[in-house]
């Protein structure tokens, strides 16, 4: 190696630079994290409830160390370990984004194009899993696709995120298959999508249901990880036709607005056209736990 080079290791992002160039390099990247770290704080509190904040400037200069060593040690670790030290991820960080994307982005397996993936916008609602349920018709490429390969993924975005980048981003992957719905779950689903109605009228639609086998959820600059489906399938659920007698004993909403769903972690209404989640700060396990939980969510509204 010439004289005042640096080794290949150091030189991932500027493999014919030298030291200084380097240094400089650095600390251009250090300021660019630092403007992402403060300007991710306060989303970070939505998505990530378990971060409680500094409690003095001395710790905040050592999580901001912390934030932006762990950025380089990605960096020189991602050539062989895409993930050294798996980040733990709550569940309901990922419930949230769930319940508030109206559509995601589904990618399967092309017959047309053998190994490549196609992937289509589509319009979804969460069942009483947490599992997305898709109605699509007969004729749809994706439909061909998932019947020779239910193998796929779908791809959610935190809604009117103007940075994409910046905002959450959750991608399950999992086994999508032809699903039957009982009364209470076509109900619940139409309450989500109330267009889909016109398209069952038509008779080749049917649905799909995505039963995931991960979950990976990006939650802003420097937080992501993985969530084990076993997790998901362990958590508590609300049957559909419980849900609907809670749903007409919830509080009236005002005129532009109405409640979509209800289930242990949160409540799902619409207002105005968005779909909003009132968060649960604890599962709430009981009919009148819930109740007491809305109230509590619209009250700090």
């Amino acid at each position: 190696m010439q004289s005042g080079r640096c080794s290949p290791t150091l030189l991932l992002a500027n493999p014919c630079g030298t030291k200084d160039e380097y240094k400089a390099e650095t600390r251009q990247t250090n300021n660019t994290l630092i403007c992402q770290y403060f300007k991710q704080k306060s989303w970070q509190k939505r998505f990530v409830p378990d971060s409680p904040p500094p409690d003095s400037k001395s710790q905040m200069l050592m999580r901001l160390a912390f934030f932006i060593s762990g950025y380089h040690h990605r960096v020189d670790a991602s050539m062989t370990s895409p993930e050294p030290h798996p980040m733990k991820i709550p569940l309901a960080s990922a419930l949230d984004l769930l319940h508030t994307a109206t559509y995601g982005t589904l990618a399967t397996h092309s017959v047309q194009l053998p190994g490549y993936p196609f992937a289509t916008a589509l319009p979804f609602a969460p069942d009483e899993q947490h599992c997305p349920l898709f109605l699509i018709s007969a004729l749809a490429e994706h439909t061909h696709n998932l019947h020779a390969d239910p193998r796929a993924s779908l791809l959610l975005v935190e809604p009117g995120q103007p940075d994409i980048l910046a905002g959450a981003r959750l991608t399950l992957v999992g086994d999508v298959q032809p699903f039957a719905p009982t009364e209470a779950q076509l109900a619940r689903y139409l309450r989500y999508q109330p267009d889909a109605e016109q398209y069952l009228a038509l008779g080749d639609f049917t649905f799909f249901r995505l039963q995931p086998k991960r979950l990976r959820l990006i939650a802003g600059f420097g937080r992501m990880g993985w969530i084990e489906a076993d997790e998901m399938r362990r958590a508590l659920a609300l049957a559909p036709d419980e849900e609907a007698v809670e749903l007409a004993a919830l509080p009236s909403l005002p005129p532009a607005a109405r409640w979509l769903g209800l289930d242990v972690y949160g409540a799902d209404l619409e207002q105005d056209g968005l779909r909003l989640r009132l968060s649960f700060a604890i599962p709430a396990d009981s009919a009148d736990a819930r109740h007491r939980a809305v109230a509590d969510a619209l009250a700090a509204r």
